[in-house]
C-alpha cells in the first residue's frame, strides 16, 4: 500500500517521507523515524532532520494531537 504525508499508519501520521526513511508521529506525540535499510538505521543521522521538523506545531487536546505545517 502506499501512503502520502498527512495519512495514517496504524496510530501514526505520516510527517514526511524520504528515500531512505520514513518519519511518522505517534497517536501519543511520539516521533519516530522508519529506516527502509538496515545500513541506513546505523548511520541514524536523526538529529539533522530536527532542524527541518521544528517548522511542525504540534497540539494535544482530548488525547488527539493535531499537527500544522508551517
Amino acid at each position: 500500500q502506499n501512503y502520502r504525508v498527512g495519512e495514517m499508519i496504524q496510530d501514526a501520521q505520516v510527517l514526511k517521507i524520504l528515500p531512505n526513511r520514513v518519519i511518522v508521529v505517534r497517536s501519543n506525540g511520539q516521533q519516530e523515524t522508519l529506516y527502509l535499510r538496515d545500513k541506513d538505521a546505523k548511520k541514524d543521522l536523526a538529529y539533522d532532520e530536527q532542524s527541518s521538523l521544528e517548522s511542525l506545531n504540534i497540539v494535544a487536546q482530548n488525547n488527539k494531537y493535531f499537527i500544522h505545517f508551517n
